[in-house]
Formats: structure tokens, C-alpha cells, sequence
């Protein structure tokens, strides 16, 4: 009977702990996918602002070109005669420089009279594309845009058109033809895919092949004679994607994704990025185990506490003094564990915290991107514009000198735009007399200004293994700039740059004449937002940003006051990483 009994409280402690176990891996399963969902959802929200952001860029780059060429003299003399080979040439010219697939005029008629392409198989010209809704918008006086698979050429690619005008009256038209490969860098994230729907939510760019050219809705039959009346997408037949929609998800391909959607109100497109619910699920998985293995262990503990304390009522004292013995090492064992888990819980929180502050300057890295992309694009292209129109000598050194300060412009919203991206930058030996005298060089407009005498002591060079010569150079300038600023008031300005080799570390040495650090420590100068300057020209960020780079390199920067007044800033890298 006392058997049985013993028993049955065996059976009904495994059918609890059995019945503890599965409820806490449901449990704990559930509340980890919904936060890691939660996660997931935010990486794809970030994920949609910079795929927009780049495709915004993408559409309008080449903008500024169509329109200096709707409006350049050649294209309205293209219109009236019959020799338009010099056009042609001129566009391909264009072209190129742009990396645009084809630059093409056409007549009032749709009839193509020069083309980029006119000396390759398949050309443009004598060809007609009257019957393109870009043709009919650009007739209109307006801007037109289409995606469309070429009749010609049987490529896909995005058409930017503009009116050519003369006497107030439109008298042709110019396009623009963009490959699809521009658009392939929209699907470079980590576990990002997706697709872009025109206004009859078919799919024209996709990173899966197997949606392209299909419809994400049914389409009535006028919405299908209407696309085969503009050609559009040749002889593809459009179907219905196999795939289903609802409240920021999507089934598709077998798989469960977190899907977004942009609107594009320029061109009336619907950017969609879709991420795996599985990287979530797969997290959640993994969680609940250790949870579930967790709680097992902490029952078993309890189960075998609760067994010894009941044997200890059976055995002699000495036996009972063994086994309290054995449960304070339990419980010291115990409270390492919590310590250690604290610990553990301490750091998770850390890098959460950091990854909060990553993601927001990922999107203001993205801000950024945006109000400069367009801006920049335009500046990049008067110039190409501008150098093509060049007379003199001096006018290509000046557009030369433009054009190295935009592409440093662009490098450096490069750089914000693959900021949150998991990537490496690469290192290579540099040059740092090179460059010294390249941010001396871009300097130059700002020392001229203030009539600095500047004195250089230079060796012929000065080699370090590993670094980028970019962000060296940032500290340089910042350096130079710097010293402008300090020595903006003096009689004789003057600014001294010295670099030396000390033992196995390259070191350089900026100086300057004007009033030195007035008494504060050199040492907050290097702090974020910091600054001296009483006119509101400066964030404080230079100098902090240059202490990053430099420490990025395995060095050090310091500052004092020189004996005879003035300010001197030091660099200290190593020549071997």
C-alpha cells in the first residue's frame, strides 16, 4: 500500500514537472517572438526609409541633365535639320559621363532624330515612340516618367522625358533611359528583399525573379488592354502574384514575411520590402529553449531539495550535518548563477541602449542623405554640363577643382548612407605628407582669404601601413581650419606645419600665432560640442570627430600652448599597425 502510494506521488511530480515544462516553453516562446517581431518590424521600418531614400535618389540623379539638354541650343537645331550626327555624338558624350543606357531626341511626331546609340546595332534613330505616355506628357509641356521594357532594344529601364521648346511652343521632346541595374543596390541590405508595383500594382523591380511582371491585385480587362495598348511590358503576360497581404504581413513563396509599403507620389510607384518572420521565430525558438531548460532545472533543484530534506529525517545527525553541507554549496552555486546572470542582464541592456542610439543615427543619417542627395546629383551634373561648355584653361581648373571637392561631397554621403550597413572599410598604406598637402589644398580658398603665411617641414614621405587617407585628411583640415580661425585677427597671420618621425610613430605638429586656449584646458577642446568660437560658426564637433579618427588609427591627439602664444596641435600615428 505505502508502495503505491509512493508511486503515484512519483508519477503526479513527473506529470507536473512535464506539464511545467510545456506551459513555460508556450509562454516564453509567445513573449520572445512578439519581441523579437517587435524588433524585426523596426529593422524593416529603417529598412523601407533607406530603400526609399535611395530609390527617391535614383529617379531624380538624372533630372538636371535632361533638363540642360531640353533647353541647350543643339537639341532645338536637331529639330530643323536632317544632319544630326554632331547631336548624336554630343549625346553619346552625355550619355556616358551620366551612365545612362541611352539620351534620345524625338520630333513633334514620336520620330527619334538623334540618339546616343545611333552608331550601335539596334539605334534609335528612324525609330518612333509616339505612342509612350512619356512622349504624350513631355508633348504636354509636363515632366514624364515611365517604366516600360524597350520595343527596340527589349531591355527594361526607367524613361525621364522633358518638352524642347522654342517661341513659346513645344518642338520636340528628349529622353532619358535608365538601366535597371541602377536600381539593383535597393536590395543590398542584410535579409532585405522586395518589390516595386507601378500604379497597376504590377511588379517592374523585384529581388526575386520569379514576381517580376506580375500583378499583386486582379486587374480588370480595361487595365490590360490599356498596358498592351503602351506596350509596356512587351509580350509578357501579366498574372497575379500568388501571394497574400494583411495588417504588415505577407505569405508568399512559401514563407511568412514583415512586409512595408512607400508610396512614391513622383512617378505613382509602391516600394514594398519584405523581411523573414523566421529570423524572429528562429530567435523566439532558441529562447524558450534556454527558458523551458532553465525552469526544468530549477524544478528538478526544488524536487531533489524537497527528497533530501525528507531523507534527512531518516538518517543519523552526522548524516544530516553531510547533507546540510551539501544544500549551502547548492545555494552558494545558486547565487553565482543569479550573479552571473545579472550580469549578463546588465550588458544585454547596455547593448540595447547602444543599439537604440545606433538605430536613431541611422535615421538621421538617412535625413541627412535625403536633403543632400538631390542637391548634390544636380551639382555633379551642371558640372559635367558646365565642363563640356569649358573655353578656357582656367575655366577646367576651376571645374577640375568643383569637381574633386562634389566627389568628396559624394564620399561622404556615401559614407552616412551605408552607416548602419554591417561593413568594413578597407585600409591601404598611406601617404601623409599627401596627404597634408591635399587638405592643404582644399584649405587654400580660406588661408588665401586671410593672407596666412604657412610654413611647411616636410619629409618627401611619410608611409603608414594601415589607414584611410579620406578621414586623415578630415583631420588635417579640421587642424587648418582651426588655426584660421584662432589667428582671424591678428596683424600677421601664420600658421607653422611640421612632421617629423619620433621612434617609430609619425608626428605632426600644427601651430599657429593667435591668442592661444585663453586659459581653459586643452583637454575639453576634444569633447563633443565643445567650442570657443563666439560668432555661432562652429558645432563643436571637429575636434571630437578628429580624436575618433585618430584613435580609429591607433593614435593620439593632444594639445598646448606654445611658449611664444598661439596654439599647438598634435598627431601621433603609428607607422606599423
Amino acid at each position: 500500500m505505502t508502495r503505491d502510494i509512493r508511486n503515484r506521488s512519483s508519477k503526479a511530480k513527473v506529470a507536473v514537472v512535464l506539464f511545467s515544462a510545456l506551459m513555460s516553453a508556450l509562454i516564453s516562446f509567445e513573449l520572445a517572438y512578439r519581441f523579437y517581431l517587435d524588433i524585426e518590424t523596426e529593422r524593416a521600418v529603417a529598412a523601407v526609409q533607406q530603400s526609399a531614400t535611395n530609390l527617391e535618389h535614383i529617379l531624380g540623379q538624372h533630372s538636371p541633365l535632361v533638363f540642360a539638354v531640353s533647353i541647350d541650343q543643339r537639341s532645338r537645331d536637331a529639330m530643323k535639320s536632317s544632319d544630326t550626327e554632331t547631336v548624336s555624338r554630343w549625346l553619346k558624350q552625355l550619355s556616358e559621363k551620366a551612365e545612362l543606357e541611352t539620351l534620345y531626341l524625338m520630333d513633334v511626331n514620336g520620330q527619334t532624330v538623334a540618339a546616343s546609340n545611333f552608331d550601335e546595332e539596334g539605334s534609335f534613330v528612324g525609330q518612333n515612340y509616339g505612342f509612350r505616355p512619356y512622349f504624350s506628357e513631355a508633348l504636354a509641356g509636363k515632366l514624364g516618367t515611365f517604366f516600360a521594357i524597350g520595343v527596340t532594344t527589349g531591355n527594361p529601364g526607367y524613361f525621364l522625358s522633358l518638352p524642347i521648346e522654342e517661341g513659346g511652343r513645344v518642338i520636340g521632346v528628349v529622353t532619358a533611359k535608365v538601366g535597371v541595374s541602377d536600381f539593383e543596390t535597393l536590395w543590398n541590405g542584410e535579409f532585405l528583399d522586395g518589390f516595386i508595383t507601378t500604379e497597376d500594382d504590377v511588379v517592374i523591380l523585384t529581388s526575386n525573379t520569379d514576381w517580376l511582371y506580375k500583378s499583386v491585385s486582379s486587374l480588370s480587362n480595361s487595365q490590360l488592354q490599356l498596358i498592351k495598348m503602351k506596350r509596356q511590358f512587351a509580350d509578357h503576360k501579366i498574372t497575379t502574384l500568388p501571394a497574400q497581404f494583411s495588417d504588415g504581413f505577407a505569405q508568399m513563396s512559401g514563407r511568412e514575411w514583415i512586409h512595408l509599403s512607400y508610396p512614391l507620389v513622383q512617378t505613382g510607384w509602391t516600394l514594398h520590402t519584405l523581411r523573414p518572420t523566421a529570423l524572429a521565430q528562429s530567435k523566439a525558438t532558441l529562447a524558450a529553449f534556454i527558458v523551458t531548460s532553465v525552469a526544468l532545472g530549477l524544478i528538478s533543484l526544488f524536487l531533489a531539495f524537497r527528497t533530501k530534506r525528507v531523507r534527512q529525517q531518516l538518517f543519523l545527525s552526522e548524516q544530516t550535518r553531510n547533507e546540510l553541507v551539501s544544500v549551502n554549496n547548492l545555494l552558494a552555486s545558486e547565487i553565482n548563477e543569479r550573479i552571473q546572470a545579472q550580469t549578463a542582464l546588465a550588458k544585454a541592456q547596455s547593448r540595447l541602449v547602444q543599439t537604440g542610439r545606433m538605430a536613431a543615427l541611422g535615421q538621421l543619417s538617412a535625413s541627412v542623405i535625403h536633403e543632400l542627395g538631390q542637391p548634390l546629383s544636380m551639382l555633379k551634373n551642371y558640372l559635367v554640363a558646365a565642363e563640356i561648355n569649358a573655353k578656357s584653361d582656367t575655366d577646367k581648373v576651376l571645374i577640375s577643382q568643383l569637381h574633386a571637392v562634389s566627389d568628396r561631397m559624394q564620399s561622404t554621403t556615401d559614407e552616412l548612407r551605408n552607416f548602419s550597413r554591417p561593413d568594413v572599410t578597407s585600409t591601404e598604406e598611406v601617404d601623409l605628407v599627401k596627404v597634408i598637402l591635399s587638405a592643404l589644398q582644399l584649405t587654400q580658398n580660406i588661408t588665401n582669404k586671410l593672407g596666412v603665411k604657412i610654413k611647411l617641414i616636410l619629409p618627401k614621405s611619410a608611409l603608414i601601413e594601415e589607414g584611410r587617407s579620406q578621414r586623415l585628411e578630415q583631420v588635417v583640415i579640421n587642424l587648418i581650419t582651426n588655426a584660421c580661425r584662432a589667428i582671424s585677427s591678428v596683424d600677421q597671420p601664420a600658421i607653422e606645419i611640421e612632421l617629423l618621425m619620433i621612434e617609430e610613430n609619425w608626428q605632426l605638429r600644427v601651430s599657429d600665432n593667435g591668442l592661444g586656449f585663453g586659459g581653459k584646458d586643452p583637454k575639453v577642446l576634444f569633447e563633443a560640442f565643445y567650442t570657443t568660437s563666439t560668432k555661432g560658426n562652429g558645432l563643436g564637433l571637429g575636434l571630437a570627430i578628429s580624436a575618433a579618427i585618430v584613435s580609429e588609427h591607433h593614435g593620439k591627439i593632444w594639445a598646448n600652448e606654445s611658449e611664444s602664444g598661439g596654439a599647438q596641435f598634435y598627431v601621433e600615428l603609428p607607422q606599423k599597425a
